[in-house]
């Protein structure tokens, strides 16, 4: 029991990384060629990962199941609480922008393509929100059972894509590089890397197994990053960077989704790739999308103490899903433009906020107690300045 709960850690970390931020990982990074997008992804993958271990030592400080608002809260006081649930509302909202945004023009396009017929943008992000919002309503199982099978078709997808679209890499296309403006890639890649949210939980889980707890972090978030090169190592492998189907055109178009598949159908002259990628695309939203849906829906209700009756759940629908749809309306290309911002809070929550919270435990408020990660003061430091140049490179971007 106890090595499936350790495995069943490792996956759920994992997993909470692994979603539709990858489908914008190789167009907004195609500029820099492959091999300075693996350091941004390395890069990114060591401050999430130490970031992980640190918030890891401070709730080993608190009792189990204390959330990193609570934690927050308790190292930094009241405007740690503030800034926490800020940092977290605007970073569920911007995640939920860029999937409602997403599903939106893939629905759009595809009915376009096999019915040979214009529908409105959003019906696609109305669709998503209506299956969601009424398996989100009528409770947990169905929310569960729902998520496990969009998430066997992502990843049976995923392999199946690697497979076939291996043959067709051409080397060439791999070994330009260029380091020109390459930070401008960082929000949305360390969004892709993001898991602390789960740390909580596993504590529980795990019942205070610190060595089981470290290794499944190392692990769990190791996961990603293979996954996140070998992606990369494929479509920009297969897609060049410049032309009407390029990249490029792919990144200008804000919807990576429905532009890498067209990009795919025009290069290969095989419409069952194109389809087969299709089909990840929406079951890669689809995850991300029932995750953050439920974790907003729970946030929700309990920051305002909203009643679990049929109208506060509806009310509590109606909050979560609203600016999405707004969102979708007025931005139908927005999905990278959302995940930049996203990474804005990502930086926020899960990198300073981290760092601050162990100052206060160790050196202000002198609360420290036990596990003790070995991150030096000088790393530390480094992890702040890395994530203000995220925030400021996605706020001078646009």
């Amino acid at each position: 029991m106890q090595t499936n709960k350790y495995l069943g850690s490792i996956l759920l970390i994992a997993g909470t990384s692994i979603g539709a931020g990858m489908l914008a990982l190789p167009v907004s990074t195609a500029a820099y060629g492959f091999l300075p997008s693996i350091g941004l992804f390395v890069l990114c993958w060591l401050c999430m990962l130490l970031t992980g271990l640190i918030l890891l030592e401070v709730n080993l400080w608190l009792k189990p199941g204390t959330n990193i608002v609570s934690m927050a809260t308790q190292t930094l006081g009241i405007w740690g609480k503030l800034i926490a649930l800020i940092a977290y509302f605007l970073l569920f909202y911007s995640l939920m922008a860029a999937y409602v945004s997403g599903m939106g023009d893939l629905v759009q396009k595809t009915v376009a393509d096999v019915f040979h017929k214009n529908i409105y943008n959003g019906s696609g992000a109305l669709l998503l929100i209506l299956i969601v919002g009424t398996v989100i309503y009528i409770g947990t199982r169905p929310v569960d059972y729902l998520n496990r099978l969009f998430f066997m078709g992502k990843m049976l997808t995923y392999i199946f894509v690697i497979i076939f679209l291996a043959p067709h890499m051409q080397l060439p296309n791999l070994e330009r590089t260029s380091t020109s403006h390459m930070w401008l890639a960082l929000p949305v890649v360390i969004t892709s890397f993001g898991f602390q949210n789960v740390l909580p939980s596993l504590r529980v889980y795990l019942n205070d197994d610190v060595k089981k707890l470290r290794r499944a972090i190392l692990i769990g978030s190791t996961i990603p990053l293979i996954v996140y090169i070998l992606w990369e190592l494929i479509i920009l492998g297969v897609v060049p960077l410049n032309g009407n189907e390029g990249l490029l055109q792919v990144f200008v178009s804000g919807q990576p989704a429905t532009g890498l598949a067209h990009s795919l159908d025009h290069i290969l002259q095989k419409g069952w790739i194109s389809i087969l990628f299709k089909v990840f695309t929406f079951c890669a939203i689809a995850t991300s999308f029932i995750g953050v849906s439920f974790s907003l829906f729970d946030f929700l209700i309990d920051t305002f103490k909203i009643k679990r009756t049929s109208k506060g759940k509806m009310l509590t629908l109606v909050i979560a899903f609203l600016p999405s749809l707004l969102f979708a309306y007025y931005y139908p290309n927005g999905f990278i433009l959302a995940l930049g911002y996203a990474g804005i809070f990502v930086a926020i929550l899960f990198g300073i906020l981290p760092v601050l919270m162990l100052w206060s435990g160790r050196d202000w408020k002198k609360i420290a107690t036990g596990y003790r990660v070995n991150i030096g003061k000088t790393v530390q430091i480094l992890i702040i300045i890395f994530s203000i140049i995220i925030m400021l490179t996605q706020l001078a971007a646009r």
